[in-house]
């Protein structure tokens, strides 16, 4: 997903919440991830949840963006999984 290269995590999640719906669920990287920084952390969202992402720092961000992956999203209606990628 080029689009969201370099994007922050606020506006990750609002895109995935347009393309998506509101009543999905993602879990993703941000900026420090893209970098490859060892302190790049996933974020994670709720479905219709307050607040809408939040981000532990975990560390494992950086492994996921090494693989290309930018999010996983799950819609809450159905099981149904779309893996955003670069």
């Amino acid at each position: 997903m080029p689009q969201l290269q370099g994007k922050s995590c606020n506006d990750i999640v609002e895109y995935i919440r347009s393309t998506f719906g509101d009543n999905c669920a993602a879990i993703g990287t941000g900026r420090a991830a893209d970098m490859l920084l060892p302190l790049g952390a996933l974020f994670t969202t709720y479905p219709e949840g307050t607040p809408r992402f939040t981000c532990p720092r975990s560390s494992f961000g950086d492994v996921a963006a090494s693989k290309g992956i930018r999010a996983i999203v799950i819609n809450g209606q159905s099981i149904l999984w779309q893996a955003l990628c670069e």
